[in-house]
């Protein structure tokens, strides 16, 4: 075996692992996402809190604006 293959085995071995997460997380569905694109938007989320409380504080602005 070359060492482009040991290469290639490292970085399927990595893919199955993400592909088994992601599958896991879509089958048990614990956030009830009711379409793949709900799942999507989920998942395009910034990964950091500070992010997405700044996220909410705009969106929380943008319903007192249009008067909610």
């Amino acid at each position: 075996m070359g060492a482009g293959e040991s290469d290639i085995d490292a970085h399927v071995y990595q893919l199955k692992s993400y592909v088994e997460k992601l599958l896991r997380f879509h089958i048990a569905n614990h956030f009830e996402f009711e379409s793949l694109e709900e799942a999507g938007k989920f998942m395009d989320l910034p990964p950091n809190v500070d992010a997405l409380k700044k996220q909410i504080a705009f969106c929380q602005a943008g319903i007192k604006f249009m008067g909610g």
